[in-house]
C-alpha cells in the first residue's frame, strides 16, 4: 500500500503534478491497490 514504506512519496508525487506526469500504481493485492488509490484521492484530490 502506498505511504508506508521507506519512500518518500509526497516529495515525489509534488515533482510529478508540477511536471504533469503520469505514474503506474503496483500492488501485490487487489484491496493494496483500492487502499492506495483512497489514499492518493485523499491525499492529492485525484480521480
Amino acid at each position: 500500500m502506498l505511504f508506508t514504506g521507506e519512500l518518500d512519496l509526497h516529495e515525489r508525487m509534488k515533482i510529478a503534478q508540477k511536471c504533469g506526469c503520469r505514474c503506474v500504481i503496483e500492488t501485490k493485492t487487489v484491496d493494496g491497490l483500492i487502499a492506495s488509490v483512497i489514499n492518493l484521492r485523499e491525499k492529492y484530490g485525484m480521480e
